[in-house]
Order: structure tokens, then C-alpha cells, then sequence
């Protein structure tokens, strides 16, 4: 499953839906059909807990709804933002889904696994960010260098036990997901350069042990672009592994993270990583879906984020164990 759904004629076979369904609300079928979260609720956090690092302080940085977008938005303040998100500095605004995943909610939980832990065996976990086609990702006005190192993004929180409706950052624990950075200080709806505007944006994997952006596509609000031009960032976890650097047991995730075009279903993905990384031990873990946003480096100015759709992806996929 990715951008689209191949029809029936393709060959693709889809399991019935179990009584039920579940998935985390949406309409559809939630064994093959992608589960949307209401913008709307990120924004008036009746469904997520908005948590302001030290970095913002008294800064009115606002998560609000613009029409039907939601728009993250670090005004100027004149001089630049403290608001670095890196590794276990979480300065910037994070948004975390106050109920927890539930990682069987489209199949029962096998014997012997905990309900709350996700195996990346039988379940596809998916999660992807949509942008505005017109202003981009990432963008801002001329004395903010047009959002220049700012960044957005969207993952998992994995924690030791069940945070109830209350989940704090992440700190010190587990977090990974993709993001889109604004790369270079340029107008992106105005810069022409061949070669510079490929690395405009950069988009990757993000993690507690650091970020992994990648270059090499224009973006759908970029001179030149087309139906190929990327407009979305995506997560994917992947199957549990044990490297022999590491101990057995610590469930470390194979994970792809980087951007797409949702409008073109098979083309590419950008992503600067597809690694195992040792800070992203999910199993045994109560995962939080989340987003967050900040800056690369202090000192910059800040700009808006415009998000034109979020959702997620919780497939059953037949492996080693069968489906029921």
C-alpha cells in the first residue's frame, strides 16, 4: 500500500475485514484504506497535546487552522529563534495524539504478544504528511529568509509504559519519523537555479540520534514542478532486526523516511536513510503518533508550515503467522 490503491484487475488481493475493523476512526475499510486524523482537532487540542519547549517561552507560536489547512506558524520576532529540535533538545512545538496506538486494532493480538506492542511482522505502519501545492512545505517572508532551517515533522513516540492522555516529549526515550527541512535561504517559488533548487528542501529520516536529510526533487510550489514534484513527507517503520552490534533483544526498526509525490503513486521516494538505528527500539514499547517542529540550527527567523492532510496507514500483512 503507498499513494494508491492498484484495482482489483492488477491482481491484488485484499483480506476480508475483520468484525469490527477498529484502525483509529475513519470511514472505509480500515484493512486497506489509509485512516485520516481532523486537522481541526490538532488545532483547537481536544485529540493532541500541544507541548511548547523552552525555546518558545513566551513566543506566540500558533498550530491554527487557515481554511482547511493547518498552519504552524513561528512569526518574526526580530532576532532569531532558540527552537532547535535535534536529539534530546526538544525546543521546538510538539503535537503528540493523546490516546496511544492500538497496533492490533485490524487483527487479533496473537498469543503471547502484548497488546499494545507493535510487530512490524504482521502490521504496516505507515504515516504520511501532505503540503500546500501553492507556498510549499515550508516557506516565509523575505527577512525570514523564507523559513530558512525550519523544519516539520511527523513519527512515532515509543514509551516505556502507558502515559495515559497526558504523554510528555520524549527526552532522553525513543522517537523517530520523517521530515522536510528548508534547505537554502532563497524565494523556493522564484529561485530557478537548475542544479540549487534540487536541494531547496531536503527531507529524511529524524530520529534521537540525529536527522538524515536527503536532497535531489523539486517541490509542487517550485518553478518547473510537475505532477513528479514531491509534496508530502512519509514514515515507515519496517521489520525488527538484531545487528550484531547491538544486543539480542533490543528490537531495533529497519525504517524508511523521506518525501514523495502523492501524485505520482510509483515514482520515487527521496530519503537519505533506510537504516537500522539503535534509537528506535520499538518493540515492547506504547507508541504515540506525533509531530513536531522547529529549527535546525538557532539564530534563524522562523516562517509557516502549511499542512494539507495527515494521516496514517495500520495494515495486517500475512507473514509468518496467518491472519485472524
Amino acid at each position: 500500500m503507498a499513494r494508491t490503491i492498484p484495482a482489483a484487475a492488477a491482481g491484488r488481493t485484499i483480506p476480508a475485514q475483520a468484525a469490527g475493523g477498529g484502525g483509529g476512526g475513519g470511514g472505509g475499510n480500515p484493512w486497506e484504506d489509509w485512516v485520516e486524523f481532523d486537522l481541526s482537532k490538532i488545532a483547537d487540542e481536544s485529540e493532541w497535546k500541544k507541548i511548547e519547549g523552552d525555546g518558545i517561552g513566551a513566543i506566540n507560536v500558533t498550530a491554527a487552522m487557515s481554511g482547511d489547512q493547518l498552519h504552524v506558524t513561528f512569526p518574526d520576532i526580530g532576532s532569531g529563534y532558540n527552537a532547535r529540535n535535534i536529539g534530546n533538545t526538544q525546543d521546538g512545538l510538539w503535537l503528540i495524539k493523546k490516546i496511544k496506538l492500538d497496533p492490533w486494532a485490524n487483527q487479533e493480538t496473537p498469543a503471547g504478544q502484548d497488546a499494545f506492542s507493535y510487530q512490524s511482522e504482521s502490521t504496516l505502519l505507515k504515516l504520511e504528511m501532505q503540503f500546500d501545492h501553492t507556498n510549499g512545505p515550508i516557506n516565509g517572508t523575505s527577512d525570514q529568509a523564507y523559513g530558512h532551517q525550519v523544519h516539520a515533522a511527523c513519527g512515532i513516540i515509543a514509551y516505556a509504559s502507558d502515559e495515559g492522555t497526558d504523554p510528555p516529549l520524549p527526552g532522553n526515550g525513543i522517537y523517530a519519523g520523517a521530515y522536510v527541512t528548508k534547505n537554502r535561504a532563497n524565494d523556493p517559488n522564484n529561485f530557478s537555479n537548475a542544479t540549487q533548487k534540487l536541494d531547496m528542501y531536503k527531507s529524511g529520516l529524524f530520529t534521537r540520534h540525529g536527522k538524515g536529510p536527503g536532497g535531489g526533487r523539486i517541490w509542487r510550489n517550485q518553478p518547473g514542478n510537475d505532477t513528479t514534484s514531491h509534496d508530502a513527507i512519509v514514515f515507515q517503520a519496517g521489520l525488527s532486526t538484531n545487528m550484531t552490534a547491538h544486543p539480542i533483544g533490543s528490537n531495533n526498526e529497519q525504517m524508511q523516511s523521506g518525501s514523495y509525490a502523492t501524485t505520482d503513486p510509483f515514482g520515487p521516494m527521496v530519503a537519505a536513510t533506510s537504516t537500522t538505528n539503535n534509537g528506535c527500539r520499538f518493540g515492547g514499547k506504547h507508541l504515540y503518533f506525533a509531530c513536531w517542529f522547529g529549527f535546525d540550527v538557532n539564530g534563524k527567523k522562523g516562517g509557516v508550515i502549511r499542512i494539507t492532510k495527515f494521516r496514517y496507514l495500520l495494515q495486517p500483512l500475512s507473514a509468518r503467522a496467518a491472519l485472524e
